[in-house]
């Protein structure tokens, strides 16, 4: 007795059996395209200058440590990530070619040249405001610029001369977390 060959198959084992090696097969083209990610890699040397709260021995010590990468290179607003802490970014271009030295026994030894910089501000991850939003972002601790800030208060709000001057000033508002400022953008302008 001859028993049946591939070409005797119903369609059904055939979808069954398919059914059975799609894993597998998915396995291995992940399992190829992750050794793809691992072996692909760029190397590349820029400046980085670093803006907010900033403890410089430890960022030497986390350079130390390896603990200094940078996410979303590849993108117009890299994240910095400095052991712990975050700084949001993004990429400029230099007005001319930067040339980077490593000093080493007390002489200037030349690394590379760079024409990009990472400019970064530092960054705290907060909770979503709204609970449509899921995603976690990152706001910037940084307040706008103070003559910004007067400007559009000092266009925008017309002086009342029957009113004194002290019922238009307003008692700061304290900030949360130590050391960071916090601007009330619906206060007076004070004269």
């Amino acid at each position: 007795m001859s028993q049946p060959g591939p070409s005797h198959r119903n369609d059904e084992e055939m979808r069954e059996e398919d059914g059975r090696n799609e894993p597998n097969q998915e396995k291995r083209i992940n399992q190829l395209n992750d050794e793809d990610e691992d072996e692909e890699w760029e190397e590349q040397t820029c400046i980085v200058e670093i803006n907010g709260i900033l403890d410089a021995q430890a960022v030497q010590e986390a350079i130390k440590d390896n603990l200094v990468t940078v996410r979303n290179a590849a993108t117009n607003k890299p994240i910095l990530q400095v052991n712990n802490s975050l700084y949001m970014g993004n990429w400029e271009r230099c007005l001319g070619t930067d040339l980077i030295f490593k000093a080493k026994d007390g002489q200037l030894e030349f690394i590379a040249t760079s024409d990009k910089m990472l400019k970064t501000e530092k960054a705290l991850l907060s909770a979503p405001v709204n609970q449509e939003d899921e995603r976690i972002g990152a706001r910037e601790l940084s307040p706008p610029p103070m003559n910004q800030f007067l400007t559009r208060n000092c266009l925008n709000k017309k002086k009342d001369p029957s009113t004194p001057k002290q019922s238009r000033q307003r008692k700061p508002k304290e900030s949360s977390s130590p050391g960071i400022p916090v601007i009330d953008m619906d206060a007076e302008p004070i004269e």
